[in-house]
């Protein structure tokens, strides 16, 4: 297996659909993302609106030369009186319909990847955000029922699901690598019908980084229990990456990556995480950053690539290959 490049739709837009897609994408494939295989994540929102268009999505990716497209889905399903915890929301009728919502995910993620593409599903793709932490055991095991059913019906359709379970604003729950694996574990060991490694776990380098002061130590125990699915970089302050509190530190987690996953059967996307302005603003949970411009993310995000793309060859001139040869 080797580190696949890639970039996410959300770099320029918060919506990606028929009537952008030709721009955005093009755009997108204009950074300067090494290898000979790169990765489009598609982020999706409104599961009714954008499932249409993803065998649309999927060709125009293909056309500007995408070889991968996943998804990163957020439910937003309405949790109407329930609060914010729908997912796993005592109401039965809640969590059916934040359930029939993540099979949509699943739907598109498998129609959106082209041929021979590997589907992933990642993101926060069920519960937001819960008023304690941490959750209480019943609401342990009605998650753990959630993504049984969830990675049951993904196994249909050959779809991996990679929950960012790591993710203190938008998941209360798993705090530590330990809690992270635990879980999957389980929901490994509930499920009837699955292929073990179509569920992981999307590693955000943002929220570890609140949670580890080595980052590398994480990704390695992810790595060690077969965990570690699609990973999102980002610095502490959600720009650029190296502008931040991470600073120095993205050469050792690519490599990090790389060692934790290279006797694993599939490739492993590696996607900085840049967030549009309007995405960010009006979205984020988190603080804003005001200090620094946020109004060009296509230049962030090609600044990040500069980043990762020296420390690539850096590493292949010591005879290490992060994206295979």
């Amino acid at each position: 297996m080797s580190l696949i490049l890639g970039i996410n739709s959300w770099a320029l837009t918060p919506k990606l659909d028929m009537s952008n897609a030709v721009g955005v994408i093009e755009k997108l494939a204009e950074l300067p993302i090494i290898g000979d295989k790169k990765v489009l994540e598609y982020l999706v929102f409104d599961t009714e609106a954008q499932a249409p268009d993803a065998g649309f999505i999927r060709q125009v990716a293909a056309d500007k030369g995408f070889s991968h497209v996943s998804v990163c889905g957020i439910n937003l399903n309405d949790p109407k009186a329930e609060g914010p915890s729908f997912s796993i929301s005592k109401s039965e009728d809640v969590r059916k319909a934040a359930l029939e919502t993540g099979y949509r995910l699943i739907q598109i993620a498998a129609d959106v990847s082209p041929e021979g593409g590997a589907p992933r599903l990642g993101g926060p793709f069920y519960m937001m955000h819960l008023e304690k932490n941490p959750v209480e055991p019943e609401e342990y095991y009605r998650l753990v029922d959630f993504l049984t059913k969830m990675v049951e019906r993904a196994y249909d359709v050959g779809v991996e699901l990679d929950p960012e379970v790591l993710n203190r604003f938008e998941l209360p729950g798993p705090n530590n690598g330990r809690q992270v694996v635990q879980l999957v574990k389980d929901v490994r060991e509930k499920a009837k019908k699955m292929n073990p490694l179509l569920i992981k776990s999307q590693y955000d380098l943002f929220h570890s980084s609140l949670e580890f002061e080595k980052p590398e130590e994480a990704i390695e125990y992810l790595g060690k229990n077969d965990c570690l699915g699609t990973v999102h970089l980002g610095d502490s302050n959600r720009l650029a990456l190296n502008t931040g509190a991470l600073k120095g530190k993205f050469g050792r987690v690519l490599k990090a990556i790389y060692d934790a996953t290279k006797d694993q059967p599939d490739d492993v996307p590696v996607v900085p995480e840049i967030f549009c302005p309007e995405f960010g603003k009006n979205v984020a949970i988190w603080p804003w950053p005001t200090e620094a411009p946020v109004d060009d993310s296509y230049t962030q995000a090609k600044d990040s690539f500069g980043v990762l793309n020296t420390h690539i060859k850096n590493y292949e001139r010591s005879g290490r290959y992060l994206l295979g040869r």
